[in-house]
């Protein structure tokens, strides 16, 4: 099942197509990367763009383990970041 990464998606593939493997299409994960970026530093262009462009080229070059770890790394901050909140196929959705 390939989608955006938004939440009611996977519920509804999962709710349909049990066991089916969950993508996020490029173009999505690359604005999500992006979206990230202006989260991280929303005054500070430069290191904005020097990040999220490091981070881009390892998703475009199909490096997916070394970006998990990557991103897996920040600091986990705001209320969707709560232990009690369920991860599923690499994404957090209730």
């Amino acid at each position: 099942m390939i989608g955006d990464g938004v939440c009611w998606i996977w519920n509804l593939a999962a709710k349909h197509f049990p066991g089916a493997v969950e993508i996020v299409g490029l173009d999505h994960a690359r604005q999500h990367l992006w979206e990230l970026a202006k989260k991280l530093w929303p005054t500070d262009e430069r290191q904005r763009l020097r990040w999220a462009k490091k981070w881009q080229k390892r998703l475009d070059s199909g490096r997916i383990e070394s970006l998990e770890r990557g991103l897996g790394s920040l600091p986990p901050t705001g209320p969707r970041a709560r232990p009690t909140t369920a991860m599923r196929g690499g994404l957090f959705c209730p």
